[in-house]
């Protein structure tokens, strides 16, 4: 929750719900301040599902920021929801510039590029001052009308000038303050080479993305045992100047290196800080591995932000870096380090002169969310979770809570034939996996099969996630007093998964509410419950849903529905589709199975380049990962328009992705040739009446044929005129 005004603000509400009615208590308090501004009602000993109002007083406090927290407790679950109450000075206006961040391109030189516009906007008349400053380049290129002394509610003309700049990348800032509150909004120019390149020109497109939309790992220690080190995986396409895939490296390279993000303003460019990772990774089976290098070569951009090369696969013609060993921490002097789920890089495609062709900013998501303290912890952790031998008390959470997992694995195992096996054929101590820390830490993939490491494990023990979802179906929710087998939503999935905070499952798909505002879809919607992913037959990490399951065909041919919101038709079956044009690709990466991160589709581009990650499909509800798509198409969303890779628009009627038409104006005024040369055609996405579907709705607010149409506007023949035979 954030506030950013002066007077007494509206109330802001937070939803406490449970699959069952349950007990919880609700508490605000403040970290700073010196009064008690903050409060939340109604407060003490209550029971789900309720809406909280949570109000702030800003009665005695001076211009500032302040931090408060309402707790909310349920057994021996506890969520923090944090408060940040912003108190302007003067008349108690609150100021918002946008946007947040610029990018300017031009050619080296060439013309300045056309001046961009920032909002300075207030609820009252207030002052601020603006200004502007460049971090890198030999010129002062960036320049701000009006600057200094101003007053709201104003717009500022930004220009950038390319004069005296060589090719490459420059960075700058401009700095609003007024009201008690100070935005910076970064300014990326863009440099490019007058020619080179098979596309001949300007005008190349470089565009990228992360393979799962999260990635989890342990965090900070590693010192007791590992489940996933800090490994992150992007590609990207590069697109020519004649809108084309290239399918080649020769004369190319494409870099990543940290940029600062609009969500916190921070960079992430070393990791080995924030870690001891490095420090255990040779005792945890992965070789000795130099700090800030990861599983597979790839490096953070280190303190000097170096970019670094991505290689060039001809698979999925993308430019990969596999297991970049990125921490969910952002750089600071000094410990603590600033929590960041969502960092960015910028990637930037090059000739073989060293001529910037493309740059484009994207996310690494990354999370240390596991929770696995909320069962696990000393003292604080279930009657179940707790040891034999008792808690561990241990003074670091972090190895308190692992050490008590370990114990708890004995407890379970260690007196097993398989496990004594198991132990000897790895090095680790017959006597326990709590003896084994004496020496070494413990990798639960040395002997647990784990697909996400591509590691084999020891033969007859069960792969890892078959072992976590099959142990843990059985465990009491702490906050349900269900067993996390029986819930149905992804509550219960984030006490392991990321989580709470993280909310992982962030894109469009994971924010469809139904009517009531609910969650259309949840975890098990796509994936089933713990027992399903459990079965000893199942393959982890290619065993997984695919698209058709849910959208299932056209408006003409479909399994009853164009899309459903679960893959299963019945149980545990997924459903068949009736039509391929919304299907993965088969047998990728492998026979037998069909998986949405490495399938391709229009111009061969892959799946998840235009419709953004898994868990995190374009729009998300984090504006980082919305970035991209906005510097490309204008908006937010699955990258749809057509110029975003082509530089005119192109002439087809079912040459586009899935079959589609172009989208916007210039179709509109010439689509009636189109058809007159028979409407059947048009029924697949309008449908039989003529009055649109899911698949004819409008993707950004639209001003066609003197007609406007906000986003989501399903369109048909009738939206115009009436119906398929005009007037």
């Amino acid at each position: 929750m954030r506030w950013r005004v002066a007077p007494p603000p509206a109330a802001q509400s937070i939803s406490v719900t449970a699959n069952q009615a349950a007990s919880f208590t609700a508490y605000a308090s403040v970290q700073s301040g010196g009064t008690n501004w903050l409060a939340v009602s109604p407060y003490g000993s209550l029971t789900t599902n309720q809406t909280l109002s949570v109000t702030a007083n800003p009665t005695g406090l001076a211009a500032g920021t302040y931090s408060g927290t309402i707790t909310i407790s349920r057994g021996k679950l506890t969520d923090h929801v944090p408060v940040t109450f912003v108190i302007t000075s003067g008349n108690g206006s609150s100021l918002t510039a946008t946007p947040t961040q610029l990018t300017f391109n031009a050619v080296a030189g060439g013309a300045a590029p056309t001046a961009q516009s920032v909002s300075v906007t207030a609820t009252t008349q207030t002052s601020f001052t603006a200004s502007e400053s460049v971090q890198s380049g030999s010129t002062n290129w960036l320049a701000l009308s009006p600057s200094g002394s101003l007053t709201t509610n104003r717009t500022l003309s930004v220009t950038a000038n390319p004069a005296g700049l060589a090719v490459g990348t420059y960075s700058g800032t401009i700095t609003i303050t007024g009201g008690g509150v100070t935005d910076h909004l970064a300014v990326s120019f863009v440099i490019s080479s007058s020619g080179g390149g098979s596309g001949g020109s300007t005008g190349y497109k470089l565009f990228g993305w992360n393979d799962l939309g999260m990635h989890c790992q342990d965090g900070k220690d590693f010192s007791v045992f590992a489940v996933l080190p800090p490994y992150n995986t992007i590609h990207a396409h590069l697109v020519d100047g004649s809108g084309s895939l290239v399918t080649s490296d020769v004369g190319y390279t494409v870099t990543y290196q940290g940029v600062k993000d609009p969500l916190t303003n921070t960079l992430n460019t070393v990791s080995s800080p924030k870690t001891n990772f490095w420090q255990y990774a040779s005792a945890l089976g992965f070789g000795p591995l130099a700090a800030d290098v990861g599983l597979k070569g790839f490096a953070m951009p280190g303190s000097m932000n170096t970019p670094r090369a991505m290689t060039f696969s001809t698979a999925d013609n993308t430019w990969t870096a596999t297991g970049i060993p990125l921490m969910p921490y952002a750089d600071a002097s000094a410990a603590p380090y600033p929590v960041n789920y969502f960092p960015m890089m910028q990637l930037t495609a090059r000739d073989s002169l060293g001529n910037v062709l493309a740059t484009t900013n994207i996310v690494l998501p990354v999370s240390d969310e596991m929770n696995c303290a909320l069962c696990h912890a000393s003292n604080t952790g279930t009657l179940e979770a707790m040891p034999a031998s008792g808690w561990s008390n241990l003074p670091d959470p972090l190895k308190d809570m692992k050490h008590n997992i370990l114990k708890k694995h004995d407890d379970r195992f260690q007196n097993t034939t398989q496990f004594q096996s198991a132990a000897t054929a790895v090095g680790y101590s017959t006597a326990g996996l709590e003896a084994t820390t004496s020496t070494k830490p413990v990798l639960c993939a040395a002997c647990h099969e784990d697909n996400a490491l591509g590691l084999a494990g020891v033969s007859g023990v069960q792969p890892l996630t078959t072992a976590m979802h099959g142990l843990h179906a059985g465990a009491v929710d702490p906050a349900t007093s269900q067993t996390l087998d029986s819930s149905t939503t992804r509550s219960a999935c984030y006490r392991c998964h990321p989580g709470t905070k993280t909310q992982c499952l962030r894109g469009v798909m994971g924010n469809l509410k139904t009517s009531t505002g609910a969650n259309a879809i949840e975890c098990q919607s796509c994936h089933g419950n713990l027992s399903t992913l459990a079965v000893a037959t199942r393959n982890g990490w290619l065993d997984e849903p695919n698209c058709q399951a849910c959208h299932t065909g056209t408006a003409m041919n479909n399994s009853g529905q164009i899309v459903y919101y679960s893959v299963f038709s019945s149980s545990d079956i997924m459903r068949a589709a009736a039509d391929q044009t919304f299907a993965t690709n088969p047998n990728t990466p492998q026979v037998g199975v069909s998986l949405y991160r490495y399938s391709q589709g229009h111009g061969g581009l892959q799946c998840e380049g235009c419709h953004g990650s898994t868990h995190a499909e374009y729009a998300t509800n984090v504006v980082n990962d919305n970035v991209q798509n906005t510097n490309m198409q204008g908006h937010a969303g699955v990258l749809a328009e057509c110029t975003a890779c082509h530089s005119t628009m192109p002439s087809t009627v079912t040459g586009g992705p899935h079959g589609m038409h172009p989208i916007g104006p210039t179709w509109v005024s010439s689509h009636q040739g189109a058809a007159e040369g028979g409407t059947t055609r048009c029924q697949v996405c309008h449908g039989t009446d003529y009055r649109g579907t899911i698949l004819s709705k409008t993707l950004a607010d639209r001003t066609m044929a003197g007609h406007t149409f906000p986003a989501g506007t399903i369109i048909g023949c009738y939206s115009c005129h009436n119906g398929p035979g005009g007037g």
